[in-house]
């Protein structure tokens, strides 16, 4: 009787190990494999090339190995591609100051047309400036970086707090921030405000508003894909 009890005890005790062994494998599979879950429904519609069928896209968080990136926007041919890639590595941040260029605001006062503008003391020493009045046009301020390839996906590192001493104006919303795009390996910042040309007299300035060119800070996250 001692002895089928022995045996008992030890047949339990092998198979315990045996599942213990057969989920830390399942485990460790899991940890390798890249996940892309959607959280939220599709709003925003758009194409990835103009031979594209037009798609939606939607909020994801990505996950893979200790690599969590949430709050990603994709588009679901996006998303599919990532969850199929070899592997990811990151998550790196990247910091780009300025912008590169200027675009008129075809919404903006006078259609993004010069204007004369009127500048309080508290606003015009925003920038560097006397109270005063000045030449004016409403822009995008945007910032083109390549980083060389395309094997990544970026998006707005959303632990920063923008305000007017290191960002313009949402383009797509109330509040400081920038829009983020990104096309091959070209990373393309937009920020919308206000390029004070000249003074009353015609002095030239092009000085950016609400924030100088040297403060204005686009800080960024990406992650690299392996076989992408």
């Amino acid at each position: 009787m001692n002895k089928l009890i022995r045996f008992s005890c030890i047949g339990f005790a092998l198979c315990l190990l045996s599942c213990s062994n057969d989920m830390d494998f399942v485990s460790d599979n899991f940890s390798d494999k890249i996940v892309v879950e959607q959280v939220s429904s599709p709003e925003m519609t758009r194409s990835i090339s103009e031979d594209s069928i037009p798609e939606k896209e939607a909020i994801y968080t990505i996950k893979y190995k200790d690599i969590v990136f949430d709050n990603v926007s994709l588009l679901p041919s996006i998303a599919s591609r990532i969850a199929s890639a070899k592997a990811l590595e990151g998550v790196y941040h990247l910091t780009l100051t300025g912008y590169t260029k200027v675009v008129k605001n075809p919404d903006g006062i006078k259609g993004g047309d010069y204007y004369q503008c009127s500048f309080s003391k508290d606003n015009a020493q925003r920038v560097g400036l006397p109270q005063g009045t000045y030449i004016c046009r409403d822009v995008f301020f945007i910032h083109e970086y390549d980083m060389g390839y395309s094997d990544f996906h970026a998006k707005i590192d959303d632990e920063v707090e923008y305000t007017y001493h290191n960002m313009g104006f949402n383009p797509e919303s109330a509040g400081y921030g920038f829009k983020l795009a990104q096309e091959d390996s070209i990373i393309k910042c937009k920020t919308r405000g206000t390029l004070i040309e000249y003074t009353a007299s015609g002095e030239y300035l092009n000085i950016s508003y609400p924030v100088t060119k040297d403060n204005m800070t686009f800080k960024i996250k990406y992650i690299d894909i392996i076989d992408f």
